[in-house]
């Protein structure tokens, strides 16, 4: 039976090229310390902004074995970090606010994937030297122990907090912890004052104070550190390369707060690190089986050819969607509890193949800032029984008439106000996005119980034009 495998965990400074540059420099002088260790196997997942090396054997290897494994990756890794910073030189790249190029790349070792990312991130505050950290070192267990103890104590103060008292659930074992819907704000919000205003925007009843703000800012952060990295085999491009007749692309939302919620959950009230890594990895796997059956549910619900890679969906239409198409679709999704958390773009026939998929994201650019414009708005509870969608009405990228569509569910109207709110909301969202080349103008609004139509960039009340209801 294999022994555990030794993992290495890296991260990496996030341009694209010079990433890359630094990765095949690494698996090259790889090579080196594989040729040392016949006995193991080495395997690998890598990923846009790191690579993971599992290196595992027949039997258990001893310590003096283990010891040497990590002396050679790390003669490999200041190698690679080396020959790295003398190309980026000899290109004359600069990027000062990064420091020198041999400290931009960090590793970590550890007898799983977990102990390893653990000490990759630990190695980003450490000074001195890029090296891979071992986990069981001082510089990482101890400090990252206390560190767990510190997010713990923070966890405690917030929960008790009597402001904190509607914004907090209990999880299966019981225990206190934020909501998802609280989490969603600290992830959004970096700053404690902007959060404060978020918070209080989207619960103004609760209470929630400054000092609750910089409580959960400080919170979320600790959580983060902790996060059980993710392992993709093989990663998925889609793309609407064949959407001929058009097609949409879908995207999740509130993946990253779930996550964030199941990791706070895996390591409160955990002595030790170890159970603290193995509580956030089950969490992780809980949210991974939840998700799975969000995508099921999602590729029911829209029908046709659907590919989805991550958190990310694209279904390629066999003919041209027509207007009921969409508002159906939309509905349908809104109506299903696993699938209304989504935001939807839509793309028709004539559209270049080069500019299909930047023509989504950019509706799921208009999505989520419409979201951000109706928060506070329009009750929170009536906004997470909708679902948006947004059909770019145009064949030209970053120019021509954008409609939103509105799936509700069952029996949810709108009232007067809250047209007006989508109106003026419709329109700032596509001013926030129409920045550089981007142009796209405001169209229609539709639901299919309650359809209206905005007249273009009006923004007004009175713009408001009642439509015969689409039954």
């Amino acid at each position: 039976v294999p022994a555990k495998p030794l993992l290495v965990a890296k991260t990496v400074f996030r341009r694209e090229l010079l990433t890359n540059l630094q990765k095949q420099t690494f698996l090259k002088n790889l090579e080196e310390v594989k040729a040392r260790f016949p006995e193991a196997r080495f395997e690998f997942y890598s990923d846009f902004k790191s690579i993971k090396v599992s290196v595992s054997t027949g039997k258990e290897i001893s310590a003096a074995r283990n010891a040497e494994l990590l002396r050679e990756f790390n003669s490999a890794y200041q190698k690679t970090n080396k020959e790295f910073a003398a190309k980026v030189k000899e290109l004359e790249i600069s990027v000062p606010s990064a420091g020198e190029p041999e400290r931009w790349f960090r590793a970590g070792f550890g007898r799983s994937v977990d102990e390893a990312a653990l000490a990759a991130r630990r190695a980003r505050s450490v000074e001195g030297e890029a090296r891979a950290l071992d986990f069981t070192s001082a510089e990482v267990k101890e400090v990252m122990t206390q560190r767990l103890a510190e997010v713990e104590k923070t966890r405690q103060a917030l929960v008790d907090s009597p402001s904190m008292a509607k914004l907090v659930d209990r999880d299966a074992q019981g225990i206190r912890i934020p909501k998802e819907d609280v989490f969603d704000l600290a992830r959004k919000f970096d700053a404690p004052d902007k959060l404060l205003a978020a918070v209080t925007k989207r619960y103004p009843k609760s209470g929630f104070s400054a000092e609750d703000a910089n409580q959960l800012h400080d919170y979320a952060k600790g959580i983060d550190e902790f996060s059980p990295t993710i392992l993709i085999a093989k990663r998925q491009t889609v793309n609407l390369d064949h959407a001929y007749q058009g097609g949409a692309s879908a995207d999740f939302l509130g993946m990253g707060s779930s996550n964030l919620k199941a990791t706070a959950s895996g390591i409160a009230s955990r002595s030790t690190l170890e159970d603290a890594l193995s509580g956030a990895r089950k969490g992780e796997q809980s949210v991974t089986e939840i998700f799975k059956e969000r995508m099921t549910q999602f590729k029911k619900v829209v029908g046709g050819d659907v590919v989805c890679s991550g958190d990310d969906c694209i279904r390629t239409a066999s003919r041209a969607l027509s207007d009921r198409d969409k508002l159906g679709m939309l509905d349908r999704l809104a109506n299903n509890p696993q699938t209304k958390s989504v935001r939807m773009s839509f793309v028709g026939p004539g559209v270049e193949k080069d500019a299909r998929m930047q023509l989504a994201t950019h509706g799921e650019s208009i999505e989520k800032a419409l979201r951000k414009e109706l928060e506070g708005h329009i009750e929170f509870e009536n906004l997470q029984n909708m679902t948006f969608g947004f059909d770019m009405k145009t064949v030209e990228l970053g120019h021509g008439k954008v409609d939103l569509i509105i799936g509700r569910k069952l029996r949810q109207n709108f009232s007067a106000s809250e047209k007006r709110e989508f109106q003026g909301a419709f329109e700032r969202a596509l001013n926030a996005v129409n920045k550089d080349a981007l142009r796209y103008s405001q169209g229609e609004a539709t639901s299919t119980t309650r359809a209206f139509q905005f007249y273009p960039g009006a923004g007004l009340p009175g713009a408001l034009v009642p439509q015969i209801p689409d039954n």
